[in-house]
């Protein structure tokens, strides 16, 4: 039985171009949800995408095995990121989010830093303080005080 190696972001953004017929760098949104086989790491590819790092403003990328979120600072108008259900586990890789300064709405339920919190308001606090930019956590507003 042949195994499959995880998908690229290289590779994901060809197959979603040939999908959609449309080249992904003119795309306002880029779904890469439910890859198969799913992404392993947000990697260099995501480059692909700088020539829209002023534009891109959704990047749907929930239901693979990312753990590395290496590239996505460079998405400087992401609004909306769904990463639902993936592999980020360590505090340094989510903390790249900090480099998407219009990022207001964060879909990161299912990954294990998510997981492995006591709690979901421990989860909640934590993001809110690390991404002071954000408006809505896992489909649901972020209320602070002042």
């Amino acid at each position: 039985m042949a195994v499959l190696k995880a998908t690229t972001c290289k590779e994901a953004i060809s197959r979603w171009e040939k999908a959609k017929g449309q080249v992904a760098a003119d795309a306002l949104v880029v779904e890469l949800q439910f890859m198969y086989p799913p992404i392993e790491k947000m990697d260099g590819a995501l480059s692909t995408l700088e020539t829209v790092s002023d534009t891109l403003e959704e990047l749907w990328v929930s239901y693979n095995n990312i753990d590395k979120m290496k590239g996505i600072g460079t998405l400087k108008n992401l609004r909306v990121l769904y990463m639902c259900n993936n592999s980020v586990k360590e505090w340094v890789e989510f903390n790249r989010l900090q480099e998407c300064p219009a990022l207001r709405d964060l879909v990161f339920i299912g990954n294990p830093i998510c997981d492995n919190q006591p709690d979901i308001e421990t989860w909640r606090t934590q993001v809110a303080n690390r991404l002071t930019q954000i408006i809505k956590l896992d489909g649901i507003p972020i209320i602070r005080e002042g």
